[in-house]
């Protein structure tokens, strides 16, 4: 089991303006997920190089219409593949580029917020930069 990893992870993430309607305002995603990564070539007991990962994740969303200030919650789960790349730049130091792709498994493709209706897309795309320390 030396190529794999197991993670539980939680996030609280403001999504980016730019990803949704000029109509709403304030979408927060909070989220539970268990993963499961492989590395193709772990090196001297670390992880690292190109891996890939899929997982289960709960989202725990809530957003807001701008002009009246109503909010909305939604709650979906979420099957996650994903991949990127560990570079250790000490030997305790490292970072992670990486993509994931979430496909939307069960809630509402639509959401009344207020007066208007938010779209919850049945597929989502996300890139990130981590910076990590191995203790």
């Amino acid at each position: 089991f030396k190529n794999y990893r197991l993670r539980l992870v939680f996030s609280d993430v403001n999504i980016p303006k730019f990803i949704y309607s000029d109509d709403f305002k304030d979408w927060n995603s909070k989220a539970v997920a268990i993963i499961c990564d492989y590395f193709w070539n772990p090196q001297k007991n670390l992880l690292s190089g190109p891996w890939v990962g899929f997982g289960l994740e709960h989202w725990d969303n809530e957003i807001v219409e701008k002009s009246s200030g109503a909010k909305a919650s939604f709650e979906q789960e979420v099957l996650t593949v994903g991949g990127g790349y560990v570079y250790y730049l000490s030997k305790n130091c490292f970072i992670n580029p990486w993509v994931a792709a979430h496909l939307r498994l069960n809630g509402d493709s639509e959401i009344l917020v207020g007066s208007k209706t938010f779209e919850n897309k049945p597929l989502q795309f996300e890139a990130s930069l981590k910076f990590g320390w191995k203790f």
